[in-house]
Parts: structure tokens; C-alpha cells; sequence
């Protein structure tokens, strides 16, 4: 019988070093974590909200990290920004882009499931693997922390109309901005894995707290939109749909 975590672990460790965390100040002063990641020439993508009206304070992966290091601590993988965050041209869409000058070779492929060819059904029920850096209490740093899931439906928001995939791993505050890998096919291990989208929130209703809503991720048409607006889309990533 097949390994049924072969797929998920594979991925996670082709991809770890290409996901980092922003640690942020709002206005308030108070300190934020969100998720960004790698997606060639130095790119990082991240939620909009993560970002915007924020002051950056660090970005860096967990590759490497003394377990006994401080918060605040110099770290292995600490990444420096070389173009500030930038915003995709409609407000409404939850997403941001940035640029480091140190990269590291790891890099997430865009997929090409554009909304065009999305049925209502489509992908429902394929493997997902989100990876982030939600809060883990009483911890000293951010941890990169992982999760597998599937895909659920796939939902049309009743205010700006973006689709958004429903995804069953739970939501939780810091996962926003981080990957969500899809596996089309958990035997193809050449093509048959690619980005699904960017978690950007957590569908709730009545102030109700983030664990307790859908976990929702961006298709990835509003990626490259925002790639292709700041031209920033490495030539690698284009599609070619003739």
C-alpha cells in the first residue's frame, strides 16, 4: 500500500526554504505575523493585509534556526527587502508582491487552473498542503508549521465577486498570505503538483473567531495579475496557452 504522507512530505521539504514569515508593526504598535513566499527572481507573494499600512520588521525562513535564539535574534534565513511591498491594482483583492535581494533557489511553480476552465466541481476533493506561520502559544519564534487538507468547493464571495477555493485545514491568524500546494496527481512527481492559491482569510459570520470559519484561498488568475501589473512575472512562469 502507497505511503498516503509521501506526496505531502515531499513537497514540504522541496519547498520549505522558499516560505517565509513577515513580522510586522500595525499603527497600534503591536506585533503581527503573516506568510510570504518564493516564486522566482527574488518575488515573494503575500496577502495584502499582511502588508498594507504595516511596518516590516523582519522577513525570514525557518531554515536553519538556533532553538535557542531570542525572538529578535539575527537568523540564518533572514531575508532583505530590495522593492517594497506593491498591491494589486484592485483593492479588493487580498494580495501583495515584494522583492529580496537574497533568494533562495526553492521557488513555488504557478499552476495553470485559470477561472476559465474551473468547473464548480473542479479539483473538489484533490490533496492540498498549506504552509505558514500561525501563533503557536507560549512559543519564543515564528515555526513554520504545515497541514495537508483537500479541496472542498469552491465559493464565489457575495461582496467583489472573487472566487475562492474552500480548503478543510482550519484556519488560523498567520497562516494569511502563505501557500496552498494542490496535487493534481500525487504520482506525477515532475508535474503533477503546482500552486493552488494564496490563503488570504477565514469565511465567517458574526465576529465569529478565525478557527471557527472556512479556510479560503485565491484562485491563481488574481496571482498572476498582480505578477504581470508590477512586471514581475519570471519568464518561467508564463503560461503558453496556444
Amino acid at each position: 500500500m502507497r505511503n498516503t504522507n509521501e506526496w505531502s512530505k515531499t513537497k514540504f521539504f522541496e519547498h520549505r526554504d522558499a516560505v517565509a514569515y513577515l513580522e510586522v508593526l500595525d499603527g497600534s504598535g503591536d506585533k503581527n505575523i503573516g506568510t510570504s513566499f518564493h516564486v522566482g527572481n527574488g518575488v515573494y507573494i503575500t496577502a495584502r493585509h499582511v502588508v498594507e499600512n504595516k511596518e516590516i520588521v523582519e522577513v525570514s525562513s525557518d531554515n536553519g534556526h538556533d532553538p535557542f535564539a531570542g525572538f529578535g535574534d539575527k537568523r540564518p534565513g533572514l531575508l532583505e527587502i530590495a522593492k517594497e511591498p506593491l498591491f494589486h491594482e484592485n483593492e479588493a483583492v487580498d494580495l501583495a508582491c515584494f522583492v529580496v535581494k537574497n533568494p533562495p533557489k526553492q521557488y513555488f511553480e504557478l499552476g495553470g487552473h485559470l477561472e476559465c476552465f474551473l468547473g464548480n466541481h473542479e479539483l473538489l476533493l484533490h490533496k492540498t498542503l498549506v504552509m505558514g506561520f500561525p501563533k503557536v502559544p507560549v512559543s519564543k519564534r515564528p515555526h513554520l508549521i504545515v497541514s495537508t487538507g483537500e479541496i472542498n468547493g469552491l465559493s464565489e464571495k457575495y461582496i467583489g465577486g472573487q472566487l475562492a477555493f474552500i480548503i478543510s485545514t482550519m484556519a488560523r491568524g498567520g497562516f494569511s498570505g502563505g501557500p496552498v500546494l494542490v496535487a493534481y496527481s500525487e504520482e506525477n512527481t515532475i508535474s503533477g503538483t503546482a500552486l493552488l492559491g494564496v490563503v488570504t482569510e477565514s469565511l465567517i459570520e458574526n465576529h465569529g473567531t478565525a478557527e471557527s470559519g472556512f479556510m479560503a484561498v485565491t484562485t491563481i488568475d488574481p496571482i498572476y495579475e498582480l505578477l504581470e501589473q508590477h512586471d514581475l512575472l519570471p519568464d518561467y512562469q508564463k503560461l503558453n496557452l496556444e
